[in-house]
This record gives C-alpha cells, sequence and structure tokens, in this order.
C-alpha cells in the first residue's frame, strides 16, 4: 500500500491533475503472476470514475513505466509483462480493443435513444401547440440525462409559424458528431435565439473529453490507413526519389503514434497536419519522425526547389533614404524626418514603391523606445500590425484586409463552428463589390501569448487548416494560385505559402520578418523589406491568376 501512495505521488509531478485510479487490488497482490491490463481496466470501471481512454491509457501506462524502473525485481518483470500484454490486447481483436469498443457502443445507443425520446416529447408539445396554445404550459422542460449531461428542451414558441420554424430547425441540425480530442467542436451552423433545442455544451457532451494538461488526438479508427500504391507518374519526384510515396508511409506512422501512444498538439504539429495531406516544410524545425522518413538532406532539396527562385531586391536609393529618415526622428527631430521623407515620398516613385509610406506612417506613429507594459491581442493589431499588412496588401478596389471576427467562407462545409473556423486576418477579393474570395490568411499571438506553446502550435495547426481549405475553393473555381499565411508570435512574423503539389498540400515556411514596435526597432525592419516585397509579389500574381474565376 505504501508503494501504491509514493506511485500516485509519482503521478501528480507529471501534472495529472485529476483523481486517477492506482493499480490498487491488482498491484497490491503479491502473486505478480496475475497483473492483468484487462483487469485493470475492468476496476477503474468499477468505481464508475469517467471512462476516458486516454486518461485510463496515461495513468496505466505511467505506473507500468515507474513500477519497471523503481520496483522490486518481481515489480518490475510484472511491470513490463503487463505493459506489453496492455499495447497487444490494445489492437484490433484484442480484449482491451473489444473492451473500449463495447463501451463506446453502449454509450452511443443510450446517447442515441436519448435523443429519440427528446424528439418524440418535442413532437408531442407540437400537438398540443397546434391543436391549443394554452395547453403549452404542460410542458415547459423535459431534460434527458446521460452521463450527468443534459439536453434541455425549453422555451417554446407560442405561434404556428414558430412551430414550423422549430421543425425545420430540428431537422437541418444532426447534433453532436465524434471528434478527434483537441480539434474542433461541432455545434449547430443555425441554431437561433430562442431555439428550443438547446445543443450540449462542450463540457456536457458525452462525446468530449475533458483535457486539461494534455490534448491527445488517439481515437483514430483502426482500419484508417493511407493507401500506398506504389510509383506512379502522378506522383512528386525529387530526383529519383518519390516523395509521394515517403508521405504517404509518413502519414500511415503519423496514424501509428496516434493510436499507440497519441499525437500532442505541442510536440506532433507536423505529423497532425499530414492526417490532411499537408507537408509542413519549415527548415531547422523538422520533427524527429519526418527526419526519420524523409531525411534532412531530401527535406531541404524539396523546400528549396519548389521555393520561388524569384528575388526582390529592395532599391539602394531607397534604403538609404529610409535609413536616414529612421536616423532623424530619433536623435533629432520626428516633425523634421516626416516633413522631409514626404518631400521626397512625393518627388521618387521608388520609394512609394519600396513600401515608403509605411515607414513614414511608422515614423509618425511609433513611440521612439518600446513601451514595457504588455498589451491585448486587440492592441497588436491595430498599433503594429495594420499598418504593415494593410501598407503590403490592402488595395480598395481589388482585394481588402480585414481583422474578421467571422468564419472564414472557405471553411464553412467543416462540422464545427465558432472560434475555430475564425482566423484572426484575412485579405479578400472585392467582386461585385462584395468581398468574394480569401487568397490570405493569419494568426496572432500578441507578446503575452509568446511562451504559450499550446497556442502558438494550436494556431499553427490552424493556420495550415485555413490554408488548405482556402486552397480546396480555388481549385474548385478552377484556379491555379499559391495560397498566402502568416503567423505572427510577439513581433516576429513568419510568412507561409501553400500550394498543391501532386496531391500533396505543401505548406513552405518562406521567411520571418520583424514588426516595429519603436523608431529604434525600424532598422530591422527595413532589412527585411525585400522579403515584404517578394510576398507581395506572390499575393499579387495569385490575385490576378484568381480574381477572373470569379
Amino acid at each position: 500500500a505504501k508503494e501504491v501512495e509514493e506511485t500516485s505521488e509519482k503521478l501528480s509531478s507529471f501534472s495529472l491533475r485529476r483523481q486517477t485510479l492506482t493499480i490498487q487490488t491488482i498491484m497490491q497482490n503479491e502473486n505478480y503472476s496475475n497483473w492483468d491490463a484487462l483487469e485493470y481496466h475492468r476496476e477503474w470501471y468499477a468505481t464508475k470514475y469517467e471512462m476516458n481512454k486516454s486518461k485510463v491509457r496515461l495513468a496505466l501506462t505511467r505506473q507500468l513505466e515507474w513500477f519497471t524502473s523503481s520496483g522490486s525485481q518481481e515489480e518490475k518483470s510484472a511491470a513490463s509483462k503487463m505493459l506489453k500484454q496492455f499495447q497487444n490486447d490494445s489492437n484490433p481483436g484484442g480484449s482491451i480493443y473489444d473492451f473500449w469498443a463495447g463501451i463506446f457502443a453502449n454509450d452511443k445507443a443510450e446517447l442515441k435513444r436519448k435523443i429519440t425520446d427528446a424528439k418524440v416529447r418535442e413532437i408531442q408539445a407540437d400537438k398540443h401547440l397546434l391543436m391549443n396554445e394554452r395547453s403549452l404550459n404542460v410542458l415547459k422542460e423535459t431534460v434527458v440525462e446521460h452521463n450527468e449531461t443534459s439536453i434541455i428542451l425549453a422555451d417554446f414558441a407560442r405561434a404556428e409559424q414558430d412551430v414550423r420554424k422549430r421543425r425545420k430547425h430540428y431537422h437541418q441540425t444532426d447534433g453532436f458528431t465524434t471528434p478527434s480530442p483537441g480539434s474542433p467542436i461541432k455545434h449547430s451552423s443555425i441554431e437561433e435565439e430562442g431555439s428550443p433545442i438547446k445543443h450540449l455544451s462542450e463540457e456536457e457532451s458525452p462525446f468530449i473529453e475533458e483535457e486539461e494538461d494534455e490534448i491527445i488526438i488517439d481515437d483514430v479508427p483502426y482500419e484508417f490507413s493511407f493507401e500506398n500504391g506504389g510509383d506512379s507518374a502522378d506522383d512528386l519526384h525529387v530526383g529519383n526519389t518519390n516523395v509521394s510515396i515517403i508521405f504517404r508511409n509518413y502519414q500511415n506512422q503519423s496514424l501509428n503514434i496516434a493510436r499507440d501512444k497519441g499525437l500532442f498538439v505541442e510536440s506532433n504539429v507536423q505529423e497532425i497536419l499530414s492526417l490532411s495531406s499537408i507537408l509542413l516544410l519549415a527548415p531547422n524545425s523538422y520533427s524527429r519522425t519526418m527526419i526519420d522518413h524523409f531525411g534532412l538532406s531530401l527535406l531541404d532539396e524539396i523546400h528549396q526547389k519548389l521555393t520561388s527562385d524569384q528575388q526582390k531586391l529592395l532599391d539602394p536609393d531607397s534604403e538609404v533614404t529610409f535609413r536616414k529618415s529612421i536616423k532623424m526622428a530619433i536623435s533629432g527631430s520626428r516633425d523634421d524626418s516626416t516633413n522631409w521623407l514626404c518631400g521626397k515620398l512625393s518627388s521618387e516613385q521608388p520609394l512609394r514603391e519600396n513600401l515608403g509610406f509605411i515607414v513614414l506612417d511608422c515614423l509618425r506613429t511609433l513611440p521612439t523606445s518600446k513601451i514595457r507594459n504588455e498589451h491585448s491581442e486587440i492592441t497588436h493589431y491595430t498599433n503594429f500590425l495594420d499598418r504593415i499588412m494593410r501598407g503590403l496588401f490592402n488595395n480598395p478596389d481589388k482585394y481588402i484586409v480585414q481583422w474578421p471576427n467571422t468564419a472564414l467562407n472557405e471553411s464553412k462545409t467543416r462540422k464545427f463552428e465558432g472560434r475555430t473556423k475564425q482566423p484572426d486576418f484575412t485579405v479578400s477579393i472585392i467582386c461585385q463589390l462584395q468581398t468574394s474570395a480569401t487568397l490570405f490568411v493569419g494568426e496572432v499571438s500578441p507578446p503575452s501569448k509568446k511562451g504559450d506553446v499550446y497556442k502558438n502550435c494550436n494556431d499553427l495547426i490552424r493556420l495550415g487548416v485555413f490554408m488548405k481549405d482556402i486552397l480546396d475553393s480555388s481549385v474548385d473555381k478552377g484556379a491555379d494560385i499559391k495560397v498566402l499565411g502568416f503567423q505572427c508570435i510577439d513581433y516576429k512574423v513568419d510568412y507561409y505559402i501553400m500550394d498543391l503539389v501532386k496531391g500533396i498540400y505543401i505548406m513552405l515556411h518562406v521567411g520571418q520578418v520583424s514588426i516595429p514596435a519603436s523608431l529604434k526597432d525600424m532598422s530591422s525592419f527595413v532589412d527585411d523589406i525585400e522579403l515584404s516585397l517578394r510576398i507581395q509579389d506572390i499575393f499579387r500574381e495569385s490575385y490576378e491568376n484568381f480574381y477572373p474565376k470569379l
């Protein structure tokens, strides 16, 4: 019992905040040969703890790993045997696999029965409404309980037209699907205020695993895989290497990791994106699994082959003018600097073409030294990012920069709602006086969030999915374009380009620029102007290819 107590203390050091079931009666039994992984699951189920697949797996494996490293010789042997048995029995046809399948099947059948019952009660309420409006008070609220959650049917409409609207609303919604843990959750896209059907919240849904510290994708069906049909002329080749075959093998390895250990947002960004057929190529940031499959030299070769050779050079005279105006503003007078640069801009076209107006705006509005207080995400948009992005990618008659609080149109077919569909930044084409197709998307973390690893990794995954949705939309319209995206963390902006190459959505990291927070940071911004101009050219080329297809 003392050893089991010590085991629980060890578990707390792994940030397992929820109370977990120790091996208790199984491992307290000195007959170590009787240790059994399936019995452990049954013990957990008997205690009526939440049957969360990833948490049970995590609790079991961590306790066994502790025993294999710190237990007695008999405990080490038994724990090693039990760990191996657990891995084998978790495969299709194994006892643990069947155990979970039975639990999920029972839960699904029970929830379906409850929803059907709620549906019947609603039809009965409709009948009361149509026959006699006063009978509405008979049925005010129906509560359907399932796993300590509820579906509340209340606040029925008080007119016949509301009855029809409610019936239409109910049939247009199909409730919850079962998303991967950590993935976006599906809610009704047409749920209206006053609607009688109140869908379960994220906390209430029996299909949503409550995770506090570790978000894991681990519920991939065993029958799902990426078929590798061998070498084909339609595959992507780099030299004599078939990149498509390697990528499909990499995707299947990502599936295996998801089933075995789970894919973590913080450490498996590339593997998670690969499940959406996105190959993220960011030099010096490759995962170990990527390197094992592709090799560093091949990854760098693919990146180099797909990166545009087109280079944009900053006009030397313009660079001298910019640096002189910055020095004048810092050491002399801000007004003198802006007045002098205004005169130059009015007479010299190269200055205007090389982001001269952005430099002027920064000279007018930025503080001399960086303000130390951390600010909000909205302040980060308005005071620092907006002037740069609007100066680069905004043409009021062709395309417009927006910081939307609405879902991306290209992502509306996805089975989730709310924040998961809302990018922080978009550039959309203007067609028939309406914003139409999106060409550019971005995600932002202010300085206060630069240390939030989970948020920043999740934002990069979101960015890749948004870019893929935009690219799919352009393909549907017959446009051959490259989609642009950026991720801003603190005052650093990383630019990405996505292109569909031989069935692979290749997401290339093309460079990083600094966003000035003060006049003293302006020199770094001037250093990065050439990359900004290159991104601007790619964006304009995509616009010219896409607009005629709208």
